[in-house]
């Protein structure tokens, strides 16, 4: 696909769809091409998106969410909706985006919430309230898959049956709750760190009184 765009106000004015390599010119992509005032972009993705940047050779392509969150073309709120999220990155993560492809696996998806904080993104309370809820939310998540709330409290009950029992040495209920509480614990010191760094940028944003 051949695409004209105005130099100034970035206006796409003409579109073509036709072989790459042919190697068209402005004048036979868009008979009222103007090289002073026009410019001829290239693109091998299916439709033109609605944010992009182009690359050297004059070839398009969808800006990433981490670029659309540092240009401000999307916002926190709807970033980090816990409960929107994964249709969010789906939509917006795909090959041509120059992300890991294959998004069944939460490891495979950006770390937003570290990227916001390398580039300095968070610069009012709401935004820190909003990237803690969110991390809250995974922490949840990320419980709830490794221990559903049924298998948490037959876990417990058994726990406390255990030390009813008199606590018998070498009994499985005991170790199910150990490795139960082992397995909590790791969780929590995968999230913890950016929680804390969270913490401290609501403390540098007027919020050192709030908590999560």
């Amino acid at each position: 696909m051949y695409l004209v765009r105005d130099k100034n106000s970035f206006q796409i004015l003409h579109t073509l769809s036709a072989d790459l390599s042919l190697n068209l010119s402005g004048q036979q992509v868009y008979s009222a091409f103007n090289s002073e005032t026009m410019e001829l972009l290239k693109s091998k993705l299916g439709d033109v998106p609605d944010a992009f940047n182009v690359d050297e050779d004059g070839f398009i392509y969808a800006k990433t969410l981490q670029e659309k969150l540092l240009s401000g073309e999307v916002d926190f709120a709807q970033v980090f909706n816990a409960q929107s999220l994964d249709s969010h990155l789906d939509s917006a993560l795909d090959p041509s985006l120059n992300c890991t492809g294959g998004l069944d696996s939460h490891e495979e998806r950006p770390d937003l919430v570290a990227f916001v904080l390398e580039h300095n993104l968070i610069d009012t309370l709401q935004k820190s309230k909003i990237v803690f809820g969110y991390l809250v939310s995974q922490f949840e998540q990320a419980l709830q898959a490794k221990y559903s709330q049924g298998m948490e409290l037959k876990i417990l009950k058994s726990y406390m049956d255990w030390q009813d029992d008199g606590k018998p040495e070498e009994d499985a209920r005991q170790a199910k709750y150990l490795k139960m509480k082992d397995g909590v614990a790791g969780i929590k010191a995968l999230h913890k760190p950016l929680m804390n760094r969270i913490k401290e940028v609501m403390g540098g944003v007027g919020g050192g009184g709030w908590r999560g």
